[in-house]
């Protein structure tokens, strides 16, 4: 017996509404983003790293996107800036970012609202 339709409906269903909430979190990131540059002047961009790790002591290798650690192309986490950009990273959705951003990457926002990602090797 194979499965019914109103199944394969409410599946079909589900995985629009997954859709829908990924490009709905990748809009509240972008929105966040605009209204940190507009609140802080002084912020010209901020970046993470998000990936996979390649190797995990035998645990599974998941995804994730890793804190806040370059603000103005200045690295580390002395700027008053990094924990309210931060915030708004480990806010939204992991697949969201993954989705937006792709696996492996190091991901920067600059205030003109460009993003800039580049290859990111996590060995």
């Amino acid at each position: 017996m194979s499965i019914s339709q109103t199944t394969k409906d409410k599946i079909v269903e589900l995985k629009k509404e997954r859709q829908q909430y990924i490009e709905k979190m990748q809009e509240l990131f972008t929105e966040g983003c605009k209204e940190l540059f507009d609140n802080n002047p002084e912020l010209e961009s901020f970046g993470w790293n998000q990936y996979a790790p390649a190797y995990n002591d035998g645990d599974p290798c998941e995804f994730s996107v890793r804190n806040v650690d370059n603000i103005n192309e200045e690295y580390g986490y002395s700027s008053p800036f990094a924990e309210m950009c931060d915030e708004l990273v480990q806010l939204i959705d992991e697949d969201a970012m993954k989705e937006k951003f792709g696996d492996c990457h190091s991901v920067t926002v600059n205030r003109d609202g460009t993003v800039d990602t580049d290859d990111y090797e996590n060995y």
